[in-house]
């Protein structure tokens, strides 16, 4: 017998949860509480191609910055490699040549004397930071061009300039892998031999990935980002009503 009792239960549906990570970058602000702001914000968004915001997000300023989970997917990708073993055809080759860095670098861990704080003072202590520095910027390059070539695996029907574009990954990230694990290697070698420890660690390679994302953003920012000449006139209008009621 069909009756007319309402049963909630009937109306329950499986509930909607977003399956990936979410982000602050992912926030997006009430429209309906400040529908001028969010004009404007829509405004700047729409003078940027639409394929920049798998990137980057708009900041505070209107301008594109990096997004901090495009950093985090690019650093988990170190992270899962970092103690990975060259596995190119020349292994001799690539054996000599971390043993050349070596040889090269040595010199440059020599002191000179011993400091009044009892430390070795050695004059190129600045070229080894620098030098540390550009191996972890080495692998940042890596991690950038090998997350961007597992995205356009993901893609389907990609363009002519995209096919090209993942040729071009196809050479380039083996040469990348080879040259970071050369350094690497060598650091580590160095390490042993005089006590040190300059590496490449996860630290430097996030701060490395974010600030190459951070010139890439200021590029596009300025590549794209057209000058709304009404919008700074009408500020500067504002800004000297201002002065002139300050006056009254």
């Amino acid at each position: 017998m069909k009756t007319t009792h309402f049963d909630p239960s009937e109306q329950e549906t499986k509930e909607l949860v977003y399956e990936k990570e979410t982000t602050h970058d992912m926030y997006t602000q009430d429209t309906n509480a400040d529908p001028e702001g969010a004009t404007a914000r829509m405004a700047v968004s729409n003078d940027y191609p639409s394929y920049l915001f798998e990137t980057y997000r708009i900041d505070s300023k209107g301008n594109l910055a990096p997004r901090e989970d495009v950093v985090d997917s690019a650093l988990n990708i170190y992270i899962a490699h970092c103690d990975s073993k060259y596995n190119g055809e020349d292994d001799d080759a690539y054996k000599f040549e971390v043993q050349a860095g070596v040889q090269f670098l040595s010199p440059f861990f020599e002191s000179t004397h011993i400091a009044s704080n009892g430390n070795a003072q050695r004059p190129s202590q600045g070229h080894l930071y620098s030098n540390a520095g550009s191996a972890n910027r080495l692998v940042a390059d890596w991690c950038l061009d090998y997350r961007t070539y597992n995205d356009l695996c993901a893609k389907g029907g990609l363009s002519d300039n995209q096919i090209k574009f993942k040729t071009d990954l196809e050479h380039k990230i083996p040469a990348l892998g080879r040259q970071w694990r050369i350094m690497r290697d060598v650091l580590e070698t160095l390490n042993d031999m005089h006590g040190t420890d300059f590496e490449i660690n996860t630290d430097q390679v996030r701060k490395a990935i974010f600030n190459n994302l951070q010139r890439k953003a200021d590029w596009e920012t300025t590549r794209s980002k057209p000058v709304n000449t009404q919008v700074m006139a009408d500020s500067a209008q504002a800004e000297l009503d201002k002065l002139v009621v300050a006056t009254f």
